[in-house]
């Protein structure tokens, strides 16, 4: 799968070209969909706020390339055994999150998972994980 990734990290504001951040397309590898897993054709991706900070090293600077953009939504495209049971189906339009939701605290029981009290795992599709996914 190609994806936009930080390749340097750096300030991309540096004036010194050697030391400027620097992103690229990058190829990585399709993941094999696991039970809990949803696999999402995407059709839009926004670029986050925090990218900037991912490509100056501020948020880890863990083996590059790191896969940038994480707020994305699209069609489902295959679903896991278990991602199944929460009545995700091939063909649904989904908005994706980028965190892990314990799915048994209030919110998380009544839908409003962006409110979850115990979220956790930060998950990204081109860092080896994948999205939550949401029926739109």
């Amino acid at each position: 799968m190609k994806t936009l990734a930080c390749v340097k990290y750096g300030s991309i504001k540096d004036l010194d070209e050697s030391k400027r951040g620097q992103v690229a397309v990058c190829d990585f590898p399709e993941q094999t969909l696991g039970e809990h897993d949803v696999k999402v054709r995407i059709a839009y991706c926004a670029i986050c706020g925090s990218d900037p900070h991912i490509i100056g090293g501020a948020i880890g600077t863990s083996v590059l390339p790191k896969g940038l953009g994480h707020e994305v939504s699209g069609v489902v495209e295959a679903v896991g055994e278990k991602a199944a049971i929460k009545g995700l189906k091939v063909g649904d339009r989904v908005a994706c999150n980028f965190l892990h939701f314990d799915n048994t605290c209030y919110y998380c029981q009544n839908g409003q998972q962006q409110f979850c009290e115990h979220a956790k795992s930060y998950s990204h599709p081109a860092w080896r994980n994948t999205s939550y996914g949401m029926r739109i």
